[in-house]
């Protein structure tokens, strides 16, 4: 018997040594994780907030400038008189500064708001190409043209309408 606690107490010193700093090592790491788990979290409700907010902005400038209701016009025009109908929009290059601002923080979102708000800015830039100086509508477009801007431009508001509710 004296042989066993000559034995294991040669070892206790080493035992104790690792359980030691096992335990120190997890009693770091743990708060630690969970502090950054609740970090991510914050940050990615602020983050949708914001661009939750920037979508309707977004949205808004549409439907107070009329775009819709403007290029269902220019389709009227079209039908009586196949001419190609210039429909050009200044539009600056950070219309979407929020997006753009955190596309590094994007994967903290998750979907499906995730994969709406890509689509959404997609179509949107999308447009934004179509009718900015230089766009294929901007220097006069044909009936299939504003069609099609017309689709893009609704599949997005119906988009941002799911980002937003």
């Amino acid at each position: 018997m004296q042989i066993l606690l000559e034995t294991s107490s040669a070892w206790f010193p080493i035992f104790t040594l690792l359980l030691g700093s096992l335990f120190g090592a997890f009693s770091s790491i743990i708060p630690a994780a969970l502090i950054d788990s609740r970090r991510n979290r914050t940050q990615a409700k602020r983050l949708m907030k914001a661009l939750q907010t920037e979508v309707v902005s977004l949205m808004q400038i549409i439907d107070k400038r009329h775009y819709l209701s403007s290029l269902s016009d220019c389709i009227t025009a079209l039908n009586s008189d196949p001419t190609p109908v210039p429909f050009c929009i200044n539009i600056p290059q950070h219309y979407s500064r929020v997006f753009q601002a955190n596309l590094d923080n994007i994967g903290l979102l998750r979907d499906p708001f995730l994969t709406h708000l890509l689509t959404f800015h997609q179509l949107i830039d999308a447009a934004v190409q179509d009718v900015k100086p230089g766009g294929v509508i901007a220097g006069g477009g044909s009936r299939d043209d504003f069609l099609e801007l017309q689709s893009v431009i609704t599949h997005a508001l119906a988009v941002g309408k799911t980002l937003t509710e």
